[in-house]
C-alpha cells in the first residue's frame, strides 16, 4: 500500500450513557483501531499494528511494555492481563472480543487475545447475553447445528472480531 494510505475499519464505541455503537473509521493502512468512551467527554483510543504472527505483541518493548511496531502489550494469559489491568470496575466484566478459546490461543497466540485492544470492560448483563448467544445453537447465524462459538472458531481473527462486535451491538439492542 502507498505511504499515507488509509483503510476503513469497524470501531466499537460506547457513549457516556453506555450506548454501544458499531461504526467505521479511517485509519492508517496496517492498523486496526477501536474507540471506547471512558466517560463524559473522554475517549480511549486503542490501536494494534498487525505483525506477521498476528500476535498483537512482540519484541522491542519499551518501559511501558509496548513498542510502536507491536501495538498494545499482550499478555501470556488472561490471569496476567487481569493482574496488570485490575478489575473491570463499576458493574462491568472483562470481555474478550475474540474469545480466549484453546483453538484461538493456538492459532493467533495468547498476546493477540490478552491485550487492551481485545479485552474490554463490558456491562455484566451484556457480557452474560453475549456469552449465552455464543453457547447457543443458532441455525440462522451458523447455517449449521453447531453452537455459535464452535462455528465462530473456524473463522479468521478479523472475521471473529467483526462478528463479535456486531454480536455485542445486536445483543444490546435485543436483535439476537
Amino acid at each position: 500500500m502507498a505511504l499515507g494510505a488509509e483503510v476503513s475499519v469497524p470501531v466499537l464505541s460506547l457513549s457516556a450513557q453506555g450506548a454501544l455503537a458499531l461504526e467505521r473509521v479511517a485509519v492508517p493502512a496496517g492498523r486496526a483501531a477501536a474507540v471506547l468512551s471512558g466517560g463524559p467527554g473522554e475517549a480511549i483510543i486503542l490501536q494494534r499494528v498487525d505483525d506477521a504472527a498476528g500476535s498483537g505483541g512482540g519484541g522491542g518493548a519499551d518501559a511501558q511494555g509496548s513498542s510502536p511496531s507491536s501495538g498494545p502489550k499482550g499478555y501470556s494469559s488472561f490471569k496476567s492481563f487481569k493482574r496488570a489491568m485490575g478489575s473491570a470496575r463499576n458493574g462491568k466484566e472483562w470481555q474478550h472480543i475474540v474469545e480466549q478459546t484453546e483453538g484461538n490461543a493456538s492459532r493467533f497466540g495468547p498476546q493477540a487475545l490478552h491485550n487492551r485492544e481485545n479485552v474490554i470492560p463490558l456491562d455484566k448483563e451484556l457480557h452474560s447475553g453475549v456469552s449465552a448467544l455464543f453457547s447457543s445453537k443458532r441455525f440462522d447465524i451458523t447455517s449449521s447445528f453447531k453452537t455459535v462459538r464452535e462455528w465462530l472458531s473456524t473463522q479468521s481473527f478479523d472475521a471473529q472480531r467483526d462478528f463479535d462486535l456486531r454480536a455485542m451491538e445486536n445483543v444490546k439492542n435485543g436483535v439476537w
